[in-house]
This record gives C-alpha cells, structure tokens and sequence, in this order.
C-alpha cells in the first residue's frame, strides 16, 4: 500500500504530470509549460504517491494575488480528496504569507471542478467568452475568486 505526500514540484515529476495531463484534459499542458513553472513568480506542487506524481496544482503569486493556473489528478487516483487537499494546504500557506485572494477560470462544461471550487467557497465572479478552442470549438471561461481571510 502506498503513500500520498504532499510536495513541491520537482523537474522529476513532469512526466507524470504530462502522461497523467494527456489522459484526463482536453488541451493538456506540454512538458515546457509545466517546467516553467519551477521558477518564480510560480509555486507549484504534487502529491505523489510511492514517489510518483498523481495530482498537481500550479499556481502563480504576485504580491498579495495569487492565481491557480492548474490543478489535475490522474485519472486511477480521483475522487480521493486529492484536489481538495492540495487546495487546502495551498490556501493556507497563501495565507500565511498575507495573499488576500486567489483567482482561477475553469471551462463552463467543467461541472466536477465547479463543485469543488464551490464547496471550497470560491465565488464565480464573471464569464470569458469563448476563451478556449480545441478542434474548432469554442468554450467560455468561469472566473472564479475567493477572498482570503486569516480566520476562514
């Protein structure tokens, strides 16, 4: 039996997160663009399991902002509280270092990802029309917020 560990992403878990992308996302994010964000102003991280990433989140912080720019779970290891886990502790090192808010988009047919940002007391805040295409379709944006608050 395995163990799941929270941790910061290493340039050792890209892979994963790119097979893990190619399985579960539409338009998956490449190696390149996930290896960006090993650099500042980006602070992401990944749940492994036995050493393996199985969940990620990527996110970027300037100042007292910060924005979710993608959260994932490979397909064999949803719906064990993954995502909800790397938000949690994500949100509470954002509030430790005084970020006021968190913003994110999500694609309007991305029900799951809705449900949890709404569990988690995001607010949907506003509409990006047509923001997404893939294979000549197009997909408007949700933009989600939520306000940070020491004692929440």
């Amino acid at each position: 039996m395995g163990i799941y560990e929270i941790r910061t992403l290493r340039a050792r878990h890209i892979d994963a997160i790119v097979q893990a992308e190619a399985r579960v996302e539409v338009t998956p994010w490449t190696a390149s663009q996930i290896a960006d964000t090993l650099e500042k102003p980006y602070e992401s991280w990944v749940v492994t399991y036995d050493g393996q990433a199985v969940a990620w989140l990527l996110t970027r912080r300037i100042f007292d902002r910060a924005e979710l720019l993608l959260i994932g779970t490979a397909h064999e290891h949803q719906r064990k509280g993954l995502a909800r886990q790397l938000l949690t502790q994500w949100e509470r090192h954002l509030r430790a270092v005084g970020v006021q808010a968190i913003h994110l988009e999500v694609r309007a047919s991305n029900e799951a990802a809705q449900a949890l940002y709404r569990a988690m007391h995001y607010e949907r805040v506003g509409r990006r029309k047509n923001y997404y295409f893939y294979q000549g379709q197009h997909e408007d944006a949700l933009l989600w917020t939520r306000h940070l608050g020491r004692n929440q």
